[in-house]
């Protein structure tokens, strides 16, 4: 969810419109590749006729300039008509499984010889085969 700071508005803003730029806080996971989009909301102060006032809001989305050298784009204008409502999709980085054999305390054990297990994925959204993307999965030796 999106918690903004409270806003206040007056009479002198009934029909005016405020844009606001969204951008998911980015955490600390290693393992994770954070979303950088930015999305917008047009909030336009509405007049209720009753001496009390309210908001609409509408998804908007950012228009951007043109990066000069080092700096950051800045938001120059905003299109309120083709948004849709913000969604930041992170995603995970490519893992690694590394799996080793130890034999030990066998007289006739043969460190070379192959063994065979079956690896299960399993969690939300996997499939249980290696050629799946996996979003999320422990890893169990059968």
């Amino acid at each position: 969810s999106i918690v903004f700071d409270t806003l206040h508005f007056d009479e002198s803003d009934i029909g005016k419109t405020y844009y606001y730029a969204v951008r998911e806080k980015l955490g600390d996971d290693p393992t994770v590749n954070y979303d950088r989009s930015v999305f917008g909301y047009a909030l336009t102060v509405l007049d209720n006729g009753n001496g009390t006032l309210s908001i609409s809001q509408e998804p908007a989305t950012p228009i951007f300039s043109e990066p000069e050298d080092e700096q950051l784009p800045l938001i120059i204008d905003w299109n309120v008509e083709d948004s849709e409502l913000p969604i930041f999709r992170n995603t995970l980085k490519d893992g690694s499984l590394t799996i080793s054999k130890l034999v030990e305390n066998e007289e006739n054990a043969n460190p070379d010889q192959e063994f065979k297990f079956k690896i299960k994925l399993i969690g939300p959204g996997i499939e249980n085969n290696l050629n799946g993307k996996k979003e999320y999965c422990h890893i169990i030796l059968i």
